[in-house]
């Protein structure tokens, strides 16, 4: 056991916690530094929001402003890359590959990938359990449907829902800028 692990129990122990409450902080520092790793190792700015637990793995980048909360799955190949704008907010149990085994190849020793770029404009709102297939462009201010399964491009200020997602409406982007501009000036 680590010495400062052991000095952080005698500390807490001294003021007679609980059990639980000793093993609570200790998961939130476990926590804190898990996310800290997946900050530093991809350079995702301080700006960005990661819930824990989460998984993000390959060239990732995440633009300011942006909360992913937690059991969420994002991951590229060597080969492909996620681009996620600015003020996205992303629920619980999201899906975002940028990589899929080929249909003919996809199993045993000759397995291989398909990999296309993925690319999340900007203030795009994506829904529990969502999930979203290589090669797709999401467009600026956007709203992906929970449980929605994205296979195609979606345009901006479109509403999609469904397996597979399909356009439910299109937002209206000047009513849709004047009712940003009335909340901040409340």
């Amino acid at each position: 056991m680590p010495v400062r692990l052991k000095k952080l129990i005698e500390r807490v122990a001294l003021r007679c916690l609980p059990l639980d409450t000793i093993f609570a902080v200790l998961f939130e520092r476990y926590k804190r530094r898990e996310l800290d790793a997946i900050h530093k190792r991809l350079g995702i700015p301080r700006t960005v929001a990661l819930r824990y637990p989460i998984r993000v793995e390959g060239n990732v980048r995440i633009g300011d402003g942006t909360y992913i909360n937690p059991y969420s799955e994002i991951e590229s190949g060597p080969n492909s890359e996620v681009r996620i704008g600015r003020n996205c907010a992303i629920a619980r149990f999201v899906c975002i590959r940028a990589m899929t085994h080929d249909l003919l190849n996809g199993t045993g020793p000759e397995m291989q990938f398909v990999e296309k770029d993925i690319v999340i404009g900007d203030h795009v709102w994506i829904g529990t359990c969502a999930f979203i297939r290589e090669g797709v462009t999401i467009g600026d201010h956007a709203v992906i449907g929970a449980n929605a399964v994205v296979t195609k491009d979606v345009p901006p200020y479109t509403v999609v829902a469904g397996t597979p997602a399909r356009v439910l409406r299109t937002l209206d982007p000047l009513q849709w800028q004047t009712e940003r501009e009335v909340a901040g000036n409340l």
